[in-house]
């Protein structure tokens, strides 16, 4: 989260509206809806999500390895051709 962001969010109270704030991303007007008490994230909390994030980084890593490997394996013939005369 970009720090005049944050700074200006966590420093209003619910119902506050504040003035432009301008971050590495544009400019935002801020309005607190709710406010949550702060808790310490336990495993237990989070390990679906870190799960799911390592995955997702594992399969992207991997993506064009795998693709290569499959391509490698078929000879794959384009038998489409040019409708367009030169």
């Amino acid at each position: 989260m970009d720090e005049n962001f944050a700074e200006a969010a966590f420093s209003m109270k619910k119902g506050d509206i504040s003035a432009p704030v301008k971050s590495s991303y544009g400019y935002h007007i801020i309005h607190v809806t709710g406010v949550k008490a702060a808790k310490k994230a336990t495993y237990d909390d989070v390990k679906d999500d870190i799960r799911e994030a390592y995955v997702t980084e594992q399969m992207n890593a991997n993506y064009t390895t795998w693709l290569q490997g499959l391509e490698a394996d078929y000879k794959i013939e384009n038998t489409l051709t040019s409708t367009t005369e030169q």
